[in-house]
């Protein structure tokens, strides 16, 4: 399904897939191998490169012929697919290629490496939900890469635990080893502001957007 200018992919229908998530996660990390592929042939041909996000949700979806009979196309609709949608536009606020919430992680399996990132609550929910980066799979992603996942995960669980001290202190060393990473610059302005001024006791560590 086109919407705009990104795709809308979806398993499970018409035909049941017990194994979406793990079909879902394996497409976008084929899609992301033949990007990598083809960008330096467009940049090598004067042509921009096509930079890509994605975002992954799994839950219960209305699925079927959705418009106009003149206009009409198979498409899902539903509060799933409107999370998978504010799922991927957060890449561009995080420094993400591949953003899913913790029910994709979950039922995908043990195959694939992730990065807890951030819980946000996106435009147009209450409840909060988890952020998870696709890394790749276990045993393709290299070992920086896993020990930066690794450091951040300490550094956020430190962070939610209210250490926000000892948060920013290994968010510092982070920085200075990955001073590009939006998400670790992220994290740290808000441990840095929270420990100059400490927040109420019903203090959540959650990000809220309010736009899409």
């Amino acid at each position: 399904e086109i919407a705009g200018d990104g795709i809308v992919a979806f398993w499970g229908a018409p035909s049941d897939d017990p194994e979406h998530a793990l079909h879902a996660v394996d497409a976008v990390l084929r899609c992301c191998s033949r990007l990598d592929q083809l960008n330096p042939g467009f940049a090598a041909a004067g042509l921009p490169k096509l930079p890509t996000c994605f975002g992954l949700a799994t839950g219960a979806v209305i699925v079927g012929n959705v418009g106009a009979p003149s206009r009409m196309s198979y498409a899902a609709v539903g509060d799933t697919v409107n999370t998978a949608s504010r799922v991927e536009g957060l890449n561009r606020i995080y420094g993400t290629r591949v953003l899913a919430i913790s029910s994709v992680r979950d039922e995908a399996g043990a195959d694939y490496r992730w990065r807890w990132v951030d819980r946000v609550r996106v435009k147009g929910k209450l409840t909060p939900i988890d952020l998870h980066e696709l890394l790749g799979r276990v045993g393709e992603v290299s070992e920086e890469r896993v020990k930066f996942a690794d450091g951040y995960e300490e550094a956020f669980a430190l962070f939610r635990d209210r250490h926000f001290d000892q948060a920013r202190v290994a968010l510092e060393s982070l920085a200075e080893r990955y001073p590009d990473d939006l998400s670790v610059a992220r994290l740290l302005d808000r441990a840095q502001q929270l420990c100059a001024d400490s927040p109420a006791e019903d203090w959540e560590a959650v990000s809220v957007f309010v736009t899409k």
